[in-house]
């Protein structure tokens, strides 16, 4: 082997020889190995057209030639091949000369071949960087601009032509500085200042920036220091226009401005109305003072001394006939003049109330009696109080339910004929109870229904033998929504009607399940950030019942407790601090360890809006503090129980 064969075979590059038509007639080992394949005769026997079998594009083979033809060789001659074996693509560097005899006839090519494929890759993602680079320059709306450290500009991106009205070349070598509004100067300066230093909180800074129309267009600037990075070596300025937000931020101040004059202005109104309201209030609770002292006066004389002629045995029985009517009379004015004042005083909303739990069974049963000399003089029959079944408690002011009982019986049986029919149930209405007392009168159609609950509408029955001022209705409604139930009508004409009054049970049936009851175990999580009302409320459902407490005073905690406890029941106050009681069950339902578990809301917002708005929210039920013991412990084991 002679040195130039031994040269060949040890190139660390790829060398050939191949014939002018394409045909492969020398390799040396490293091209071999680029081709996939383990000696150099079985690569020359696989390779039959190189044009064809190699370059990926077909005309870098013709391209080759047309240079070996003018120039008799190729330098740096890149093209994408494939390895031959495999039909993997690389990038290939080519460096070769043409041999030819003595007389000049072309013999053969003669070149090294060397891969530059992670080199070719590099330098094609770096081409795809600066492209992509150039493009979003170009085509941003940002205006790109590079400065020295005195301001003077040696690179503006396109957009300066939309931001400023200047292409960028007419902004080439002039200063940023002098581009801007001299009211803003020292800003700019303090800030350029920063970015040299590195002190910068790298935040905009808002400038009047000229445009070419003679206008200033307010412009929010962040400057970057790059200046020690060579391929920039300035600092780069990013400014976009903020004009319209700038014009609509001075205007919502404006505007401001002039909302405040006018929230004043209103609350000036608003304060003076409160107070007009309030001595109106005053004057009214004291006129109805005055008024049920003057009128309850001459009542009593008037009932009194009319109750003693009739305990005289000396009265003519013509005479005791009429004061049977005084008495009569006396009765039904005391009671409209009670009626009346309880109205007023509800309208002036100066009737308290005391909501408790009360037993229905007695209260009918004290109702029945009472009502029973009535349904004696129209010959109406009532129901046998003692024979009543009437579980269980509802939460009411005792003596308001008792007057809006008596007030329905009273009703049933002045519209009921002689010999007529009236009678009571109950039944149990989800968390309440449901109280009916049905007449067989002549019922009401559905204009009538609409006014029967308006005072003083007594819907015709001032032509017939009925008598009353039609109060009596519209004042049991308004006691019945004081003390948070419903009262309603079903009738029929001709059939008779059945009034309805729904009240929150404050027990359960005491034929429920055992495990439904008082005795039920399990967990309960109270969110509450006040430790007293924490341990009441331990104290409360310890006394009642077998549930055992946890409890978080922060939000966080309770979501916490609550998706690794998973309590049996969760209450949650509403007023908690860093995040309110709505959010608190937003975040509970929205987990799904936790949406199901029952939430019931304990809040001292009071008012019939909080509570319509913790309903409509979601919470189980709504309840206000102070608490109750009998309404806590009825709402408690009502939403286990639906749980």
């Amino acid at each position: 082997m002679d040195a130039q064969s031994t040269l060949f075979d040890l190139l660390p590059i790829g060398a050939y020889r191949s014939s002018i038509d394409g045909r492969q007639l020398r390799a040396n080992a490293a091209l071999v190995k680029m081709n996939g394949y383990a000696s150099e005769k079985e690569l020359l026997a696989a390779v039959s057209d190189i044009g064809l079998e190699w370059y990926v594009q077909a005309q870098r083979r013709a391209e080759f030639q047309q240079l070996m033809q003018r120039d008799g060789q190729v330098t740096d001659f890149v093209s994408e091949v494939y390895r031959h074996r495999t039909r993997e693509r690389i990038w290939i560097r080519e460096n070769a000369h043409l041999v030819r005899a003595a007389d000049g006839t072309p013999l053969y090519y003669e070149g090294t071949v060397e891969d530059i494929t992670r080199q070719r890759h590099t330098e094609l993602a770096l081409q795809a960087s600066e492209r992509r680079f150039r493009a979003f320059t170009e085509r941003a709306q940002l205006l790109t601009v590079v400065c020295d450290a005195q301001g003077i500009v040696s690179y503006a991106s396109p957009a300066s032509q939309r931001l400023l009205g200047f292409a960028p070349e007419d902004l080439l070598g002039s200063c940023v500085f002098d581009w801007l509004h001299p009211d803003d100067l020292d800003l700019a300066r303090t800030e350029m200042a920063a970015v040299l230093g590195f002190t910068s909180d790298e935040t905009e800074t808002v400038c009047r920036v000229h445009h070419a129309d003679g206008q200033w267009r307010h412009l929010a600037i962040l400057a970057n220091n790059c200046l020690a990075d060579p391929a920039v070596g300035g600092v780069v300025l990013n400014l976009r226009d903020v004009s319209g937000r700038t014009r609509a931020e001075e205007a919502l101040r404006a505007l401001n401005a002039e909302l405040e004059v006018r929230v004043q202005r209103r609350t000036l109104e608003l304060v003076h109305a409160r107070d007009e309201a309030e001595a109106a209030n005053h004057a009214k609770s004291e006129f109805l003072s005055r008024m049920s002292h003057e009128l309850r006066t001459p009542m009593h004389a008037i009932l009194g001394f009319g109750q003693l002629l009739e305990g005289d045995p000396s009265l003519a029985p013509a005479s005791r006939i009429h004061l049977r009517e005084i008495l009569r009379a006396g009765d039904r004015l005391l009671g409209l003049i009670n009626e009346l004042l309880d109205l007023s005083r509800i309208e002036a909303a100066q009737l308290p109330l005391q909501l408790e739990p009360v037993e229905l069974a007695p209260m009918l049963q004290d109702c029945l009696q009472a009502i029973e000399p009535v349904a004696q003089q129209h010959r109406v029959q009532l129901p046998d109080g003692a024979t009543l079944s009437l579980p269980g408690r509802v939460v009411a002011d005792r003596a308001r339910l008792k007057q809006v009982l008596l007030n329905l019986l009273s009703n049933a049986i002045k519209q009921s004929p002689r010999d007529g029919l009236v009678s009571v149930q109950t039944e149990p209405d989800g968390d309440a109870l449901r109280i009916t007392v049905s007449d067989t009168g002549p019922g009401l159609d559905e204009a009538q229904k609409e006014h029967l609950f308006h005072a003083f509408e007594r819907l015709g029955a001032d032509r017939g033998a009925v008598d009353g001022a039609g109060i009596g209705l519209a004042l049991s409604k308004r006691l019945v929504e004081l003390m948070n139930g419903h009262i309603g009508l079903d009738s029929e004409v001709g059939v008779g009607s059945r009034f309805w009054v729904r009240l929150a049970c404050a027990d359960r049936d005491p034929v429920a399940p055992a495990d439904e009851a008082a005795g039920h175990a399990g967990t309960v999580l109270y969110i509450e950030d006040n430790p007293v009302n924490v341990l009441l409320m331990e104290a409360m459902l310890t006394q009642q019942t077998r549930l055992r407490l946890i409890s978080a005073e922060l939000p966080e905690a309770g979501l916490q407790l609550a998706r690794a406890q998973r309590p049996d029941l969760i209450l949650l106050d509403i007023q908690l601090p860093g995040m309110d009681g709505y959010e608190v069950l937003r975040r509970l339902r929205a987990d799904e360890g936790t949406r199901d578990i029952p939430v019931i809301a304990v809040s001292a917002n009071a008012m019939p809006a909080d509570i319509e708005r913790g309903l409509a929210a979601g919470f189980d039920a709504y309840l206000t503090k102070p608490i109750d013991q009998c309404v806590l412990v009825a709402a408690v084991q009502s939403a286990l129980h639906r749980a």
